[in-house]
């Protein structure tokens, strides 16, 4: 079976977990030290023979900034940013489509190599290698000298040092040498895929090349405050003190010319971008998975309109999401999901932010069909701070919630939990405390089973100094509880246990990540479906 994940900025999300279970960071670009390695996947080095295979799937809500753009027939043209990112936006398709695999530092320019394939050169001077534009990395060549300034074209590469000297590659890094005149030290460097080069020196002085960095002469021309060189286009851009310039050249020499806005605007890719799911989303319940299916509420301007509302984005897990405005949650100031197998459930907040310091807000409850476009009240209001609301689905339009009150019950000290009990269609549901004994104050995390037939709370027992797992097995009617031994609450940090670090795997079992306060150490917790401790 193949699986596929998908890259969210720094934050990754398995379709196979419908909670967060643990988020990963990786730095885009590294100090120099070790040589950079590109992976194919975020699993590389980990020994999981029997794991299924994963496809990873780039989908960042906003690309990085775009360094360079390289034509690679009439159609297609390759965008190459600093995430490391690679884009082909087609033409004919009217599509840009981003690679899966990130190089770890920015990239300036790329080449192609003929039956070769590809060469990508990044920001420190290393050269990553692949058989296609979007292709998987097969090689890195790792830059010998410490270098700060790089630019390419064709075959060559041309750099700044770190003791500002120049240096040239005419094979794409497989061997330098340095260039330019003794005895000047060098600040910055582009060069044209024609092989028109211009260096600047310090004091400021610019350097003209015209055989891709070989050699280089003296151009005597007037200082303007130059603060650095680009290459865009075919045309050499300067910033300066006291302006932008753009190089021209001349029959002996050239000399920098005010340059258009045009010339300096940022690169853009052309066509909509393919957005996919959100790590960050599904953390902050703005979004969950059902059965593959993707959903997403984002707040965001609708139709060119200055003033944001709610748009949905939904699709399949491993495709492009679609996205509809949904102008009935209009008076919904913030929004938390959740959802049983058919049934979508949105918690909306009706005043400004989630409930901050010691402000509660009105949270309206309300359910979805399949698609999550219509929704209908159930008649429940609910007080609280939207932040601290935990909440779940279970089988038969089960629903339970804990961490607020019953609207008409404002006072209360939030504690217990609370179910949805609905006694027919022509009944409006009403809210019931459940029963579950030595639950101290409200539950940390409320989870569901994969069938939805059990509900579990985790929270502080009042018994003992030990957390608690209560199961229910009547729709949150009532709790069971199960101690966890050898996990004292003292040890925890009670504000980390959100549902964004539990879930419940497709064999049942229940993991748990507790954040480590100063002294102790990060926990991992494994229950089986009968809310026993398996593994801590």
């Amino acid at each position: 079976m193949k699986r596929r994940l998908f890259i969210d900025a720094l934050s990754f999300a398995s379709p196979g977990v419908a909670a967060l279970v643990c988020a990963l960071t990786a730095a885009c670009a590294a100090q120099r030290g070790a040589p950079l390695q590109p992976r194919d996947s975020l699993l590389t080095g980990v020994n999981n023979e029997a794991a299924p295979q994963e496809t990873w799937l780039y989908r960042p809500l906003h690309p990085a900034a775009l360094l360079a753009r390289i034509a690679v027939d009439a159609e297609r043209t390759l965008y190459v940013g600093r995430s490391g990112e690679r884009w082909l936006s087609d033409s004919s398709q009217r599509s840009d489509t981003p690679a899966s695999a990130l190089a770890p530092e920015g990239l300036i320019a790329a080449a192609a190599q003929g039956d070769k394939g590809w060469a990508f050169i990044g920001e420190s001077g290393s050269v990553y290698l692949s058989d296609a534009p979007l292709g998987p990395w097969t090689s890195v060549r790792q830059s010998t000298e410490a270098l700060v300034q790089v630019t390419a074209a064709a075959d060559s590469l041309v750099a700044v040092g770190r003791q500002g000297q120049l240096w040239q590659s005419p094979d794409l890094g497989l061997s330098w040498g340095k260039v330019g005149p003794a005895g000047v030290r060098f600040a910055d460097v582009a060069m044209t895929s024609a092989g028109s080069a211009i260096a600047l020196s310090v004091p400021e002085q610019s350097w003209l090349s015209g055989d891709y960095g070989k050699s280089w002469q003296l151009q005597p021309i007037a200082a303007r405050g130059l603060l650095g060189v680009a290459a865009r286009d075919g045309t050499i851009l300067a910033r300066g003190v006291l302006g932008r310039y753009a190089w021209r050249a001349a029959a002996q020499g050239g000399d920098f010319q005010s340059a258009t806005n045009e010339q300096f605007a940022p690169l853009s890719l052309p066509f909509k971008k393919p957005r996919g799911p959100s790590a960050r989303a599904l953390q902050s319940r703005h979004a969950l998975v059902v059965l593959g299916r993707y959903f997403e509420l984002s707040r965001e301007a609708v139709d060119g309109d200055k003033r944001s509302g709610w748009k949905l984005y939904s699709g399949l897990v491993a495709g492009e999401l679609g996205e509809t405005p949904v102008p009935s949650l209009a008076q919904c100031s913030d929004v938390a999901l959740t959802a049983s197998e058919d049934i979508l459930y949105l918690a909306c907040a009706r005043e400004s932010g989630r409930g901050k310091g010691n402000s509660l807000v009105n949270i309206d409850l309300l359910a979805g069909g399949a698609s999550g476009e219509q929704w209908k009240s159930l008649g429940v209001t609910i007080s609280g701070k939207l932040g601290q609301l935990q909440w779940v689905a279970g089988a038969n339009g089960a629903l339970a919630f804990s961490g607020a009150c019953p609207a008409s019950k404002p006072d209360c000290a939030s504690a217990g939990i609370y179910f949805v009990e609905r006694a027919g269609q022509s009944h409006k549901p009403t809210l019931r405390v459940s029963g579950a004994p030595s639950l101290e104050g409200s539950a940390a995390a409320l989870i569901a089973s994969a069938d939805g037939r059990r509900i579990y709370a985790l929270g502080r027992r009042t018994k003992s100094d030990v957390l608690g797992l209560f199961v229910s097995q009547n729709g949150g009617r009532t709790f069971d509880a199960r101690e966890v031994d050898g996990l004292p609450v003292r040890a925890i940090s009670a504000s980390s246990l959100g549902t964004e670090q539990a879930g419940v795997a497709a064999d049942g079992t229940i993991t748990v990540s507790f954040a480590a306060l100063t002294g102790t150490r990060a926990r991992l917790a494994v229950f089986d479906e009968q809310g026993r401790l398996m593994a801590l």
